[in-house]
């Protein structure tokens, strides 16, 4: 005599239970760490990653202010000012080799690759995510290839900004007085008034004189880079 189970009354054996808790188990622990790391993408590091992100795609940079002209009783212009080029630098979207590379292909000298390597420096100490002025007054020619070689490196930009030029050479130097940079001393003191790095400032005459009417307003720019990190016109 032949006799059948019903369906389902099969016994299990203590090893097939055995496999089915570790089964559930990992599947409990692998889907909590899921959760976690969710939770600490989420929220944790939330905020982090969509400013990343937004900085990656809204880019902004420091338009520098156009010093006034001065004229005298018969409006002749005694001081000018002329474009010239700056070489820009953005340390976020470059790395310390590339600013090598960038160095050489720029063809500057010991004194020249100090001065942009101290300045990188600088800009990632205070954690800055905009383009910083690295090289200043450049002619034509280093400003073509600065141009050309930023679609090999993204992180490097070119600005028109103006010169200070006396039309009548030293006529009236005296009087007129001069501009140049002042030193970090004198940053650290003026840094509340909007002065920075790169910046020029009166030290004689008139245009120390009336420095605060002369020096004009910078301005800010905001574009937008693809994923390269290429401006998007």
């Amino acid at each position: 005599m032949i006799l059948h189970r019903p369906p389902g009354s099969e016994p299990h054996s203590p090893e097939l239970v055995a496999r089915s808790r570790t089964l559930v188990w990992v599947v409990a622990i692998a889907m909590l760490g899921l959760v976690g790391r969710l939770w600490q993408l989420q929220v944790v590091r939330g905020e982090s990653y969509y400013q990343r992100a937004r900085f990656n795609v809204v880019k902004k940079r420091s338009l520098p202010a156009v010093r006034g002209r001065i004229f005298d009783s018969h409006h002749r212009v005694l001081a000018d000012s002329r474009p010239a080029f700056d070489i820009l630098i953005d340390p976020s979207m470059t790395e310390p080799q590339q600013v090598d590379e960038i160095i050489e292909l720029l063809e500057l000298d010991l004194p020249q690759a100090r001065k942009v390597r101290r300045r990188l420096d600088a800009a990632r100490a205070r954690g800055t995510h905009e383009a910083v002025l690295v090289l200043e007054r450049r002619d034509r020619e280093q400003a073509a290839l600065a141009r050309q070689i930023s679609y090999r490196f993204p992180g490097i930009s070119v600005d028109n900004r103006s010169v200070r030029e006396y039309p009548n050479g030293r006529e009236a130097a005296h009087l007129l007085g001069y501009l140049n940079e002042p030193n970090l001393i004198e940053l650290r003191r003026l840094a509340s008034e909007g002065y920075r790095l790169g910046d020029v400032i009166g030290r004689f005459g008139l245009e120390r004189h009336y420095e605060s009417y002369l020096r004009g307003k910078r301005g800010v720019e905001r574009f937008l880079v693809n994923a390269r990190g290429q401006r998007v016109e």
